[in-house]
């Protein structure tokens, strides 16, 4: 049992991968402590061969390293190797080196980490989401974003966004441009996108997002539901402002109209729509509604057609000023699906102006 373990975390981590970790902590120091705690990877340091670093083993021979390290060779790099895990602080004749210097781990957090430029206290959330590095493209496009941040500014959550957006193909690490995309992929029957975030361990972090921002709160805790409440509440709040059982905050209003607004995503918010009109029966709702009242949202296709049928049984009986229908007929044009349906307002403002000439 041991030997598997021993040859899956080999070919997990690979000498390569060995090299590279050490070379970019060659790159920041002088010194690098490698404590093998487990005895596994023996056969690894004794193949490594890093230019311009010299190899020392730890055993028994602490004091005689140090004096080599600090007195005879003071500027040469070393890549100093125990066969077990560190002494105890208080026996460590060379814990002041290592403090000043770095420690090299050879578990895969810890490489993953090392190549990102990341410091240890990151080590958890690499290994809470190591399955994200599975592929290296994620990895590196990581590294590259990380790279555009000062290394003080870096923090948990920020690295979270990041891995969340690049699981879904954008640099944006805002959650309503991650949502846009991911509501692309619902309205094609599609969730490559969200098994990524549920493979990288980021589905939580996700689900968690939207109930802090938009106050979503679900047993199901899935986009479909996410996007039939934010439907849901989006309508509700613009024909009954006091009605208290609204599912999702103000917020949601927000990313309903820009994810409605945006030219990019304008077809998966009408396929969207489409299905959240029926789920909702909309059709019934709206029969009972003054379509004076609903001049303002377009959320619906539906609202669009009862506006124009409305309007046009009020301009053929007359039972609309000319004004009020020109006005009208004009605050529909910056409605959603005015391009669909601008040859019924045309005809609407004809039909004005020949049942008032």
């Amino acid at each position: 049992m041991t030997t598997k373990t021993t040859t899956n975390k080999k070919e997990l981590i690979g000498i390569k991968s060995i090299e590279k970790a050490l070379l970019s902590l060659f790159n920041k120091h002088r010194l690098v402590f490698w404590y093998d705690e487990k005895n596994e990877l023996s056969n690894e340091y004794e193949s490594l061969d890093l230019a311009s670093v010299k190899k020392i083993k730890i055993d028994n021979n602490e004091f005689a390293i140090k004096h080599r390290l600090i007195r005879e060779e003071p500027e040469q790099k070393f890549l100093i190797y125990r066969n077990g895990p560190a002494l105890e602080p208080e026996n460590d004749w060379l814990l002041d080196l290592v403090l000043a210097n770095a420690e090299f781990k050879a578990d895969r957090a810890s490489i993953q980490l090392t190549e990102l430029g990341l410091d240890f206290k990151f080590a958890s959330l690499v290994e809470q989401h190591i399955k994200f590095f599975d592929s290296k493209e994620r990895a590196n496009n990581l590294k590259e974003e990380l790279q555009k941040i000062e290394h003080g500014k870096i923090h948990t959550e920020l690295i979270k966004q990041k891995m969340l957006a690049i699981c879904v193909g954008i640099t944006d690490i805002r959650l309503e441009s991650v949502l846009e995309r991911l509501l692309e992929e619902l309205a094609n029957h599609k969730e490559d996108r969200l098994k990524q975030i549920i493979r990288a361990n980021l589905e939580e972090y996700l689900f968690t997002k939207l109930k802090n921002i938009y106050a979503y709160d679900s047993k199901v805790n899935s986009l479909e539901d996410f996007c039939l409440k934010l439907f849901k509440s989006t309508f509700i709040k613009a024909i009954d402002s006091t009605n208290k059982n609204i599912p999702l905050n103000e917020e949601s209003i927000v990313l309903l109209k820009r994810w409605k607004d945006s030219r990019h995503y304008a077809e998966s918010f009408e396929i969207l729509s489409e299905k959240a009109s029926k789920n909702l029966d909309i059709e019934s709702k709206l029969n009972s509604i003054d379509f004076k009242s609903i001049l303002d949202i377009d959320y619906f296709e539906l609202i669009e057609k009862k506006i124009i049928s409305e309007l046009r049984d009020l301009i053929l009986d007359r039972r609309i000023s000319e004004d009020e229908a020109l006005r009208i007929i004009s605050k529909r044009k910056t409605s959603h699906w005015y391009k669909q349906y601008n040859h019924a307002y045309n005809a609407l403002a004809s039909a004005v102006s020949f049942v008032y000439a």
